[in-house]
């Protein structure tokens, strides 16, 4: 009997020492997880901070790059369409001279005004959204074919939306606004201004 009593004494011993090393193992590797999750979750927010500072940064950064070249873009199509108009412009006083000297001697100056006028009116460019007006150095509108009631009027004392006096400031800036079109916007336009004899 003491050898019986003696292996269920070691058989309960090796169990208990099994059971305990296991509950050991298995309490070491939960504290062992735990440390690490912790330690982990920090690093892991520095590392998205991180992640989407940098990622901000490239965003902004290629915003930026967006801007410069639309800023690039819109100057070079200011530069063009400003040599497109004072081509126009030159075309238009072509056209306007032109058809002064071959009647002055014949006709008289208000029918030749007339004939310059109705020669340049239906005239339209950049997609039908430009076109030619002429006003007098006094400030009488001469042409303005999207206004032609406005033809005759002294407009010297027309004013934008912001207060700007239209036809002094393109006589000294060569520079435009118009006072409000039919869809109450305003909207900058070129004026290349030429002064001389044809419809003064």
């Amino acid at each position: 009997m003491a050898a019986g009593k003696t292996t269920k004494l070691t058989r309960v011993f090796f169990l208990n020492l099994i059971v305990g090393m296991t509950l050991s193992f298995v309490l070491l590797g939960f504290l062992w997880i735990t440390w690490e999750s912790e330690r982990f979750n920090p690093m892991s927010e520095g590392l998205r901070s991180e992640f989407l500072s940098s990622q901000k940064e490239k965003k902004k950064c290629d915003v930026e790059k967006v801007i410069e070249f639309i800023g690039y873009k819109k100057s070079q199509t200011e530069t063009r369409l400003k040599r497109d108009i004072r081509n126009r412009t030159n075309e238009a006083w072509h056209i306007a001279t032109h058809i002064y000297d071959q009647n002055k001697a014949t006709r008289s100056e208000a029918t030749i005004k007339t004939m310059i006028r109705d020669a340049l009116r239906p005239i339209r460019f950049n997609n039908g959204r430009g076109y030619y007006f002429a006003v007098a150095m006094d400030g009488v509108e001469q042409l303005y074919p999207i206004k032609p009631e406005l033809e005759g009027q002294n407009l010297i004392d027309l004013q934008d939306s912001k207060g700007t006096d239209v036809i002094r400031h393109a006589q000294t800036r060569g520079q435009a606004q118009r006072p409000q079109d039919q869809l109450r916007r305003q909207r900058t336009g070129l004026a290349v201004v030429r002064g001389g004899r044809p419809l003064r």
